[in-house]
């Protein structure tokens, strides 16, 4: 089942942690918007329920947002989509017939009463399972599907280190949350999404489109900002769209704003040229060095170039300190047997 889930490959320049910015496109979709698959405001149309999605745990719905957990310790929301996604038959050709492109657009505003430490975040997910709530922030972990992590606390850095990961699980790998997600995460970026709580919301717009998934943020700038891209997704149709989050012993809201998901639109010939240009780049570079990739089932994770020669003199190293222990013992040893002739 891992191999027939996703084949991931990182385009060279996400590789560097490069994060990119173009012109504001605007916040709202420019193709098509699924209306059995959107959430915007006004949220409930009738009595207390919202069409086609389902709330549970913290989550709270007000008049101008959707709050998944409040401002306290140990709470856990979700809202995910009652539908499964599924595009008509003919809108998917029969080649791919597996995949289902889609463009989500988010706002959303994670703010609360924390200066210098605060968490835990909130998650985006397009997965077989739904309303499952688990350790994976509010979600169940050991997931099958898409997985984008906003993660307000750094366990690794035992600080506030702001990232944004995703992973794509086949139902058996699981999130690690000591080391933030380890090797799970096959890309992501250091972005400060988390703002006051007197600020307008912010923006991110996730697109997967011909098999690759991109994702843009702003953060009220007026660009949008790269934060990933990855290619070789495999996504089929029949998944669920879902938000989740939750806190720990540090604590944040988490609000949802709009949640609009929609048919994606053609990239700009300079925006597409310039995608092309660095999927051709990270293609020669695999062709170059096929090594790079180490396999892991699904997953196509790379290494630094440099690791080879790294790990070089990791050995120098290590083979100098094993000389100089024996040669200190040698040493230590002809001195106690010279030592011993003298005790009588």
């Amino acid at each position: 089942m891992r191999s027939t889930m996703t084949a991931v490959l990182l385009v060279a320049a996400t590789l560097l942690a490069v994060v990119t910015s173009r012109k504001s496109l605007g916040h709202d979709p420019a193709g098509y918007v699924y209306q059995h698959h959107t959430v915007a405001h006004p949220y409930m149309n009738s009595g207390m329920d919202i069409p086609h999605w389902r709330i549970g745990g913290s989550t709270l719905v007000t008049d101008s947002y959707i709050r998944l957990t409040p401002d306290r310790q140990s709470r856990r929301g979700y809202l995910w989509n009652s539908r499964p996604y599924k595009l008509l038959a003919t809108q998917v050709p029969e080649d791919e017939g597996s995949m289902s492109d889609f463009q989500l657009d988010i706002s959303f505003h994670v703010h609360g009463q924390g200066v210098r430490l605060y968490g835990d975040g909130f998650a985006v997910w397009y997965t077989k399972e739904s309303e499952e709530m688990g350790p994976v922030f509010g979600n169940r972990d050991k997931f099958t599907g898409l997985g984008i992590f906003f993660d307000t606390y750094s366990n690794v850095q035992q600080g506030h280190q702001q990232y944004i990961s995703v992973m794509i699980g086949d139902g058996e790998q699981a999130y690690d949350h000591d080391v933030d997600g380890g090797d799970a995460k096959i890309a992501g970026c250091p972005l400060r999404f988390r703002s006051r709580s007197d600020e307008v919301p912010y923006h991110a717009r996730i697109i997967y489109q011909d098999k690759i998934l991109r994702m843009h943020l702003d953060l009220n700038t007026g660009n949008w900002h790269e934060c990933f891209v990855v290619r070789r997704v495999h996504l089929p149709p029949g998944y669920h769209f879902g938000v989740t989050a939750a806190t720990g012993d540090l604590a944040d809201n988490h609000d949802i704003i709009s949640f609009k998901v929609s048919e994606p639109v053609e990239m700009d010939p300079e925006e597409k040229k310039e995608l092309m240009d660095r999927i051709h780049e990270d293609e020669v570079l695999e062709q170059k060095n096929p090594d790079q990739l180490l396999h892991k089932g699904q997953d196509i994770q790379y290494e630094n170039p440099d690791a080879e020669g790294s790990w070089f003199w990791v050995g120098v190293v290590v083979v100098v300190l094993i000389a100089a222990t024996f040669g200190g013992l040698f040493v230590y040893s002809k001195s106690q047997q010279k030592a011993s002739r003298f005790n009588f």
